[in-house]
């Protein structure tokens, strides 16, 4: 389960000799999540060895903690070339592309942000937009840049990783999953001003690791954005430390613990 709720109604479960199988955890936010510790599972997959002291003190035992990494789909753990997947999202070929990853129901002020992005942009730089769910996000996008063909709005897609392989950097808010997905990725990350508690965290410990670059302000995510995309040294040092830090198999690894636990 990788959600505290299920874990508290599990544990209830077990006090109570209703639950005869394993149970696992998995947090996906780079800290410890309130109330974890309320919890009683046989195992938590954590996303990073540097977290186990974390949650050693907020009284989750050591010897349950396994730091395998967030799962992810098995496709952005591949690569497909930059020339053929700008070919398969039908993006110009040789333009430099931002990518504007809003959420599965986008995050504030979005058009903001991106009318503020493409007036900083040079004529050759694109704009990928993906709004997720959010029909109505969408609906505004495509009417402020109807005139704009180097900006492409989409909606929902099941091909983020596609796009993620075809553009060069990458906007998005810090959740520990779609973080994820751009560490596994190795696309160049920017994070944008996160929501207060575990995004603030997982923004945190992006920064520090060299794995995004990050600000609160969006005059300052989209200078850094310009300043990454224009430098392939800056790059080239993110993508090193992303290769440092990704566990690009742990969806693979909490399968393999579950059939072990199930054969016990």
């Amino acid at each position: 389960m990788p959600h505290l709720y299920p874990a508290e109604t599990i544990t209830y479960m077990k006090k109570h000799n209703m639950l005869p199988v394993k149970a696992v955890a998995i947090g996906t936010d780079y800290t410890c999540i309130p109330f974890w510790e309320e919890t009683n599972c046989d195992y938590y997959i954590i996303p990073h060895e540097d977290l186990v002291d974390e949650y050693i003190k907020r009284g989750v035992p050591k010897e349950k903690l396994l730091p395998y990494g967030i799962p992810v789909r098995h496709a952005f753990a591949n690569h497909t070339p930059k020339d053929i997947a700008r070919r398969k999202c039908h993006l110009d070929a040789d333009a430099p592309t931002f990518l504007i990853m809003s959420g599965s129901m986008g995050f504030g002020k979005l058009a903001v942000f991106a009318m503020a992005l493409y007036k900083q942009c040079k004529n050759d730089e694109h704009i990928v937009i993906i709004c997720g769910n959010n029909k109505k996000l969408q609906s505004v996008l495509t009417k402020e840049f109807r005139h704009c063909p180097r900006v492409h709005v989409l909606g929902y897609t099941r091909h983020v990783s596609l796009y993620m392989d075809a553009c060069d950097v990458i906007f998005t808010k810090p959740g520990g999953l779609t973080s994820t997905e751009t560490l596994v990725k190795g696309i160049p990350t920017i994070h944008t001003a996160p929501i207060p508690g575990c995004e603030t965290a997982n923004s945190a410990f992006f920064v520090d690791r060299g794995i995004s670059y990050a600000s609160k302000y969006m005059i300052e995510q989209i200078r850094l954005g310009k300043l990454l995309m224009r430098s392939h040294d800056l790059q080239e040092e993110m993508h090193t430390a992303q290769l440092r830090e990704q566990k690009f198999d742990a969806a693979e690894r909490i399968v393999d613990l579950l059939e072990s636990l199930s054969e016990k």
